[in-house]
């Protein structure tokens, strides 16, 4: 996943002490729940990125205040990191609100206040849920949360070490050889938000391309099973490598996530040359 890293702001100045917010207040909505009826306001019809970045700024500016809830438990059965924090606004100086190819936000983090201008390598956060606090959005777009009872704030899943082991946060515990890429990418797109989740009545997800070339045999060696573990935890939540990727870049890329899972890195030239080949069989539908 690319973004750019033309953006040098730092949002470290407060005019002075957050205001005490209770962190267990149903007044706090996730970031989704806060997303998906701002992009349907008439401003932002035809330009839902816009909404995204919107909302970016008024929580990097300190307009409306952001928490987090961390959901992953570790080997010890301890949380990860806090069950709940309010956010400094230092927080977002590596992180923004980025929305997927589903339609759907996240956050990511990468380093946005570069002084190299060009393409960065950014990545989706793991282990946490976050929200925004209701009340200051309705200051801020009173014309799509003024009017509305605040929510319950919605019950986190809990995972453990074994069941996270993908998740960036944690040391994996399988080898490349062992790894089964069916299950992963098959829940990759099981698996979907509140806002996006099927029921009867809605029509079937389409199936993306990694279970495409996983139906048809094209996954079977480890570093085709490793790119597309790659690909999943990249661009979540189907794996769908974009167009402009190019294979130096996958490259990098593969090599900077084997790092975060503590893996050694793979030879530069010979893994430029295996994701040239892997993107070519990927677009070639």
């Amino acid at each position: 996943m690319a973004g750019t890293g033309d953006d040098h702001t730092s949002n470290t100045q407060s005019a002075g002490p957050p205001e005490e917010l209770p962190l267990d207040s149903p007044n706090w909505i996730t970031i989704e729940a806060a997303y998906q009826p701002l992009r349907g306001a008439p401003r932002y019809v035809g330009s839902p990125s816009l909404a995204a970045t919107d909302l970016d700024a008024a929580v990097r500016d300190g307009r409306v205040p952001a928490m987090r809830k961390c959901f992953v438990y570790g080997r010890n059965h301890k949380l990860v990191g806090p069950e709940r924090e309010r956010l400094e606004l230092a927080h977002w100086d590596e992180r923004r609100l980025w929305v997927r190819s589903d339609g759907s936000l996240e956050v990511v983090e990468g380093a946005f206040r570069s002084r190299v201008r060009g393409p960065i390598l950014i990545y989706s956060v793991k282990g946490y849920a976050y929200f925004v606090w209701k009340p200051a959005l309705a200051k801020v777009w009173p014309d799509v949360f003024a009017s509305t009872p605040p929510s319950p704030t919605p019950p986190s899943p809990t995972l453990t070490a074994d069941s996270a082991a993908t998740s960036t946060l944690l040391t994996p515990t399988v080898s490349e050889s062992s790894v089964d890429p069916q299950a992963d990418i098959d829940a990759a797109s099981a698996g979907s938000s509140p806002s996006t989740e099927q029921t009867s009545e809605s029509p079937e997800s389409p199936t993306s391309r990694l279970q495409k070339m996983r139906r048809a045999g094209l996954l079977r060696g480890v570093r085709q099973k490793m790119a597309a573990n790659w690909a999943r935890e990249a661009y979540p939540p189907d794996g769908a490598i974009p167009e402009e990727l190019e294979r130096k870049d996958m490259a990098d890329s593969i090599n900077l996530w084997r790092k975060r899972k503590r893996k050694p890195p793979l030879e530069v030239e010979a893994l430029r040359r295996f994701c040239g080949r892997f993107l070519q069989t990927y677009r070639n539908k």
